[in-house]
């Protein structure tokens, strides 16, 4: 995609509690024209870890012009190496660059999934995801069993445990 460049200039941060053992955390990375992406960053332990990283890349990136979400890494002084070996890094990285994907193609107002060379889809598979479900039971693979064909026979045509 030919983009225009993108300037990121700050970000906010959510969380949602989903369940007693599970809490989604969000980063809103905005640029400086407002057009802003809200991208997932749970790491597990590492999440503030991950947050703090973030807040330090966009202070590095303000003002620098991103021509693409590959520019991030190379401005940022990463090379591949530390980013393979670097769990929390990646991920803050990882996050910046979806940011900056996500802002260039609202700025040329299509998808990303058109951005990045897919076709639009009108709908979207899903999948049963049974293993929350089981917390509270033994897990037992009888557990697993009716779970999932309990999700089979609500309609799903896949499921994840």
């Amino acid at each position: 995609m030919g983009a225009d460049p993108v300037r990121l200039d700050r970000v906010e941060f959510g969380s949602v509690v989903v369940t007693p053992r599970t809490e989604w955390t969000f980063a809103c990375i905005r640029d400086s024209a407002g057009a802003s992406a809200d991208v997932e960053i749970t790491a597990g332990d590492p999440t503030e870890d991950v947050a703090r990283l973030i807040v330090e890349g966009i202070a590095a990136l303000r003002g620098a012009t991103i021509a693409g979400e590959a520019d991030v890494p190379r401005l940022l002084g990463l090379n591949e190496s530390r980013l393979r070996h670097d769990f929390t890094t990646a991920t803050a990285v990882s996050a910046l660059r979806t940011g900056v994907s996500i802002i260039q193609s609202v700025n040329h107002g299509i998808s990303l999934t058109e951005a990045l060379g897919g076709e639009p889809q009108t709908r979207v598979p899903l999948y049963a995801n049974i293993n929350r479900g089981l917390f509270g039971t033994p897990r037992a693979p009888a557990d697993f069993a009716n779970a999932a064909e309990r999700a089979v026979r609500e309609g799903f045509g896949a499921v994840k445990c």
